[in-house]
């Protein structure tokens, strides 16, 4: 498949970037009004589980269908930095212990749908990146990404209390519900996005797990970054 081994990118294809964003915000519409739904009717764990897998598929559905190899390299890195995110979730939930989820089968200290759930968010995001990136340069990118991730995903944390997902304790709240440390850890490990995803059309295939790692270890540091300043 070359188009997911030499894939490319146009960031003056009018046509192949409409699609694209097309893809992100329908994902990101569909992702956001399951989550108010979710907390309105207290569904829980199951809830998040189902958009996970919804998300997931549709997005691997729409990069196979339209031979988008950006899109495959974006899901193999989520999946990879969504793995990798298990040592922020454990440092979370053991370690600084503000972090609690509900009794279910788990993945060490998560819920066994966790490492997915980060997919859509680096495929929606990191497609962000790399075309702000192009388009405006890395600093513009980077600004654009972080004040995106200190407002939108810390949303979901909010919504996760209320939907019984998730929820925090023992550090300075915002609404009672998102710490303070997990707003600025989301930006920061959103704005990081643009540098690691810098070469991503471009780099052999196997380096795109690489970068993956690299992004799960920053939201591991990011995290102790932010939890050092705010408590």
């Amino acid at each position: 498949m070359k188009w997911v081994t030499e894939p490319g990118i146009d960031a003056e294809n009018a046509e192949t970037n409409k699609r694209r964003f097309a893809m992100i915000w329908g994902t990101t519409g569909a992702a956001q009004g399951w989550s108010v739904f979710s907390a309105i009717f207290h569904l829980g764990p199951p809830a998040s589980a189902f958009m996970t897998f919804v998300l997931v598929i549709s997005m691997t559905l729409y990069a196979f269908m339209q031979k988008d190899g950006l899109v495959v390299r974006l899901l193999l890195f989520g999946i990879v930095a969504g793995w990798g995110e298990l040592l922020a979730d454990a440092w979370g939930v053991v370690g600084n212990e503000t972090l609690h989820y509900p009794d279910g089968l788990k993945i060490w200290c998560s819920p066994w749908y966790m490492p997915f759930s980060w997919v859509p968010v680096m495929v929606q995001v990191g497609w962000l990146a790399v075309w702000i990136e192009r388009k405006r340069g890395l600093f513009v990118a980077s600004v654009v990404t972080m004040l995106l991730g200190s407002s939108n995903i810390p949303v979901y944390e909010l919504l996760a209390k209320y939907q019984g997902a998730w929820y925090y304790d023992n550090c300075h709240l915002v609404f009672g519900a998102t710490p303070v440390y997990v707003i600025l850890s989301e930006a920061l490990l959103c704005a990081a996005m643009p540098t690691i995803l810098h070469n991503t059309t471009k780099c052999p295939l196997w380096v795109i797990p690489l970068l993956g790692a690299a992004q799960a270890a920053w939201i591991y540091i990011a995290g102790n970054i932010a939890f050092a300043i705010t408590g």
